[in-house]
């Protein structure tokens, strides 16, 4: 669920791989129905669940819309535990315009690239790696914009919504750019003075998912 979900599945609302599969919910609110289908029609599939929530900031030009967004999954993971009776593991997904990277994937304290067709390798070890000096600024700051907004607010608690702690945050840059006016370009340019250049391209859809974390 979340954003850009049209380009994740511009065909069909699931995607298969050889770990697992993708299945498209929309609208964050409609997870609850989703997961009752399944336990209704496949309760052996229950436990494979989980829950990933798609951020792409260069959409978003108010960082109160994108707080709200993420407020009502908490209260989905909440209904959730209630219908299950565990509750459901979270990976956030993160796409951020700017220099081309593979997906890093952290989990715990633990921190992977994860190029396509090649072994993961520590996030310390990529950066060390010549021609990806340049790339460390713009990473270096989604890294920091994921866990001032979006872990901010995911750990937050108040009577309805108990805070969700992510199994997983996957994310890379080198997603197309937006306006000059979006939360992620006012981000970078106040902390940075950086500017990037206007971008349309887009990569392959399976570029856009980060299936290593269903390994």
């Amino acid at each position: 669920c979340g954003d850009g979900l049209d380009a994740l599945f511009p065909d069909l609302p699931l995607r298969k791989t050889g770990q697992g599969c993708w299945l498209r919910v929309g609208d964050v609110a409609a997870l609850t129905d989703v997961v009752h289908n399944i336990q209704a029609q496949q309760p052996h599939q229950l436990g494979q669940l989980s829950i990933m929530y798609a951020c792409l900031p260069d959409q978003h030009q108010d960082e109160a819309v994108l707080r709200a967004s993420l407020k009502a999954l908490r209260q989905q993971v909440r209904h959730l535990s209630s219908l299950t009776g565990f509750r459901l593991p979270v990976v956030l997904n993160c796409q951020f315009s700017g220099p081309e990277t593979p997906w890093n994937i952290v989990r715990g304290g633990d921190a992977l690239v994860c190029p396509i067709d090649d072994v993961p390798i520590p996030l310390h070890e990529w950066q060390l790696t010549a021609g990806h000096i340049t790339a460390l600024p713009v990473l270096s700051e989604a890294f920091t914009f994921i866990r001032e907004i979006l872990l901010d607010e995911l750990s937050k608690t108040d009577r309805l919504c108990p805070p969700v702690h992510p199994f997983a945050v996957a994310l890379r840059t080198g997603y197309p750019r937006g306006g000059n006016h979006s939360l992620w370009a006012n981000w970078l340019h106040r902390r940075t003075c950086l500017q990037l250049p206007q971008t349309r391209g887009q990569s392959e859809a399976s570029d856009r998912f980060p299936d290593v974390v269903l390994s």
